[in-house]
């Protein structure tokens, strides 16, 4: 049965949901909270029978190797981290769909010229990430995000119905074929949600994780408290005006009653590069202050996360945010 796939760019906020899912932590790391207590009690009681990812309430999470959960002397000391996109794009499309990931359900392809990124969480067809794909015996699949970057890609199949290949066709070829309109440009997208538009020179398809998240958070801190949508060569990133710098996991330990993460103002990027920030260091030094001290309210948790955090890097507190909560 031929099925349609469709990831719409609705809107600043839900389009931002959907691509940021694809970057190394920035975003991703916004996990809601409300599933921290559940999660760490049920980690807690499993110990090592951990599973590599959840999801839940629209966002992927993951215990990974750089946030493992550790457990010393009967005690528990876990970092819930940000995956990288290489799998956490798949999880969040399986677990919307019930069916099988993105990455799977292109697999057959590859061997005509499509090419899953892991880095990127997407599927590139030269140097052009996915803007719709589309075989009339399978699939069709469109991805708004990059109506304006992608690759508009068609199987050909051969009189036996065996694919034969796939070849670029352009948007009005393949709205030709499978009958599918666009809705206009990204341009288009920005001034209808009263955004602002850019242009970078910037090609990610090389990059690796942390080099893309770096990018992610150079762009936020350059047009920073502004909704935009910013066109690269080959890919697109959504900012929301309220979205804050991810400095770390959700860390917690036995110690303490609370766990705690950290955020920042991107005016952080005044007094530090950021993309120098290493959130698997940060994470490692909220635990070390989780395990060596107690503290009996959130209240001074948080101060002295902040304290930590401003003096390792050498800043001050004023940028610094910081969540806490009961576990």
């Amino acid at each position: 049965m031929k099925k349609t796939v469709v990831i719409k760019a609705v809107s600043i906020a839900a389009a931002s949901a959907v691509l940021l899912i694809s970057t190394y932590g920035c975003s991703i790391a916004k996990k809601l909270y409300a599933d921290m207590e559940s999660a760490t009690e049920g980690l807690v009681q499993d110990y090592g029978a951990v599973e590599n990812y959840g999801y839940s309430g629209g966002m992927a999470a993951a215990i990974t190797e750089e946030f493992p959960l550790v457990v010393n002397g009967g005690s528990a000391d876990v970092a819930y981290g940000a995956e990288s996109s290489a799998t956490t794009v798949s999880e969040a499309w399986a677990a919307d769909s019930g069916e099988s990931s993105y990455e799977e359900k292109l697999e057959e392809y590859k061997p005509y010229g499509l090419e899953y990124i892991p880095a990127t969480g997407l599927w590139w067809y030269g140097d052009k990430p996915l803007a719709a794909f589309y075989d009339p015996e399978n699939y069709t699949m469109t991805n708004g995000l990059f109506v304006d970057v992608g690759a508009y890609v068609l199987a050909d199949r051969d009189a036996q119905g065996k694919i034969s290949g796939l070849r670029e066709v352009g948007q009005a070829g393949f709205t030709e074929a499978c009958g599918l309109q666009f809705s206009g440009t990204l341009q288009d997208t920005a001034k209808e949600n009263g955004a602002k538009y850019y242009e970078e020179d910037i090609t990610v398809k090389q990059m690796t994780s942390q080099e893309l998240y770096a990018t992610e958070c150079n762009l936020h801190a350059k047009y920073r408290h502004e909704d935009a949508i910013v066109k690269l060569n080959d890919y697109v990133i959504y900012l929301n005006k309220d979205d804050m710098l991810s400095l770390s996991s959700f860390c917690s330990s036995s110690n303490n009653a609370y766990g705690v993460k950290l955020y920042a103002d991107y005016d952080i990027a005044d007094e530090l590069d950021i993309a120098s920030i290493d959130p698997a260091d940060v994470d490692m030094m909220l635990l070390a202050l989780l395990k060596t001290n107690e503290y009996d309210n959130a209240r001074d948790l948080e101060t002295a996360a902040k304290k930590a955090f401003a003096q390792q890097y050498g800043i001050s507190e004023k940028n610094l945010l910081v969540f806490s909560s009961l576990i």
